[in-house]
């Protein structure tokens, strides 16, 4: 018998533009900002508008608020919110401000107003830290703490404040304290001292979300390396570990292990090994404890063997957990420096539209290498939050990762910055001779090439010295 098949009804799709939105997400940021009550906060944080019309304070805030937290970036996407009549629905705005008044706004606040909504992020911080502790101590057994400064160059005269940092170019530090992966602190700072105002934000953004006696494992890189850093971090009761890069800071440890027998080292894993190393550095009120890794190599018939050194407290650990603990900072390290970083090379490829109309896209490729299981993390945060990237308008995709061993490009890649480190590390320029013309320049700036020391220090390598001569001619602003 022949099968009968119903045939199915009919189906008209319709379309209403007028109700469309690219940010249906916006949602779910209203309901979190709706249960925090963070539109009254604002309300009571800041007064600045002088006549009753058109966007209030706390919705011009909660305007800039949520774009920002959309991926946007400048102050004239809010033009586009006002425009989205859905968008500002989902967010419960009925009015939204154009991207002038916003900066009128803004323009109007006073440090008062600023440490007033500090005090709001502040507390909104502590309404999601005994969620996000309570986890971090069921899947880790203790909580991670990531303390971290970043580096954002400007130019120009409306840039009030900034001072040089150590690359020698003007700027801000953009502190940062995250407890897990909540932000719980962050400061704007002139350049100079990198890690200016850490006790202030470890005593007001961390210590007082953590329990008391809750395990707590504070990480960061060289600028920390401080005997004052040091003595107060272990003075709360936390441990820590801290990147040791500066060669003078590195040369003890190094000194010790030099000549070692590989059976004097533990295996750690993947092709690398460490071992502990005690000394006292100098001025420093006690002997302080340093795991030395001896990296895998990347190379054949490399000659020298790499190493980094990590200073840490908890040297009853195997050396594998201390690594492996210290290291899951760099997923952090990649989520707050990341966008800077790619903006850099997005501003490359923006001059070579700009210049020689070269229409090329660009493509990042990170090599998983020992922070295989950060990176991987992170890419699954790329994919998710893609519109942080949305700024990035010449990059042709998310970061990419691979093996190094089955790139040519990765691997050409670490050629390069084998050259650099030679050129630095060791003082021998015979590989960085032949590619320092191919950094990227403009102006007589060698912007492809930042060396990164204390902004005292005098230095006449390529990227210095372009910087040196740019700050010295009569034009410069």
């Amino acid at each position: 018998m022949e099968r009968v098949v119903p045939r199915p009804a009919k189906v008209e799709i319709g379309f209403a533009d007028d109700r469309l939105t690219g940010t249906g997400g916006a949602a779910l940021l209203a309901e979190a900002a709706r249960r925090f009550g963070l539109p009254e906060r604002l309300a009571e944080a800041v007064s600045v508008k002088k006549r009753n019309r058109g966007a209030s304070d706390a919705e011009t805030q909660w305007s800039v608020i949520a774009s920002l937290a959309s991926g946007n970036g400048s102050l004239s996407d809010l033009d586009a919110l006002r425009k989205d009549g859905v968008q500002r629905e989902l967010l419960g705005l009925s009015s939204a401000p154009s991207g002038r008044r916003a900066g009128e706004f803004l323009s109007r606040l006073t440090k008062w107003d600023v440490e007033s909504l500090r005090g709001v992020a502040r507390h909104l911080s502590g309404c999601v830290a005994p969620e996000v502790v309570s986890h971090e101590l069921e899947e880790k057994g203790y909580v991670p703490v990531f303390v971290d400064g970043t580096g954002i160059e400007v130019s120009g005269r409306l840039f009030e404040h900034a001072a040089r940092l150590y690359t020698g170019e003007r700027g801000y530090w953009l502190h940062a304290v995250f407890v897990g992966g909540l932000w719980v602190s962050g400061r704007l700072r002139p350049g100079g001292d990198v890690a200016c105002g850490w006790k202030g934000q470890l005593k007001r953004g961390v210590a007082p979300l953590l329990p008391k006696g809750a395990p707590a494992w504070v990480r960061c890189d060289a600028a920390h390396c401080r005997g004052a850093f040091v003595e107060h971090v272990r003075g709360e009761g936390w441990d820590l570990s801290i990147s040791v890069t500066d060669p003078n800071k590195c040369r003890p440890a190094l000194d010790v292990v030099e000549g070692l027998p590989e059976h004097g080292r533990e295996d750690i894993g993947k092709g690398e090994s460490a071992t502990w190393v005690r000394y006292r550095p100098s001025k420093w009120k006690e002997e302080q404890s340093y795991v030395v890794v001896r990296l895998r190599s990347r190379r054949q018939g490399e000659l020298l063997p790499r190493f980094s050194v990590i200073l840490a407290n908890r040297d009853d650990l195997p050396l594998a957990e201390v690594v492996r603990r210290h290291r899951g900072k760099q997923g952090h390290e990649n989520a707050f420096k990341g966008p800077l970083v790619c903006n850099r090379f997005n501003l490359f490829l923006s001059r070579l539209y700009r210049n020689e109309g070269d229409q090329q896209r660009g493509l990042v490729v990170m090599d998983e290498s020992h922070y295989e299981q950060a990176l991987q993390g992170l890419a699954r945060q790329f994919r998710e939050e893609g519109t942080r990237w949305g700024n990035l308008r010449n990059m042709a995709e998310v970061p990419l990762f691979a093996d190094s061993t089955a790139s040519r490009l990765i691997q050409i890649a670490d050629l390069l910055a084998w050259a650099v480190w030679r050129r630095y590390e060791q003082r021998d320029t015979r590989y960085f001779d032949l590619i320092v013309q191919r950094f990227d320049r403009e102006g007589g700036v060698l912007h492809g090439l930042v060396h990164r020391k204390d902004p005292s220090e005098d230095c006449h390598c390529p990227g210095c010295l372009s910087r040196t001569f740019r700050d010295r001619r009569p034009d410069n602003s």
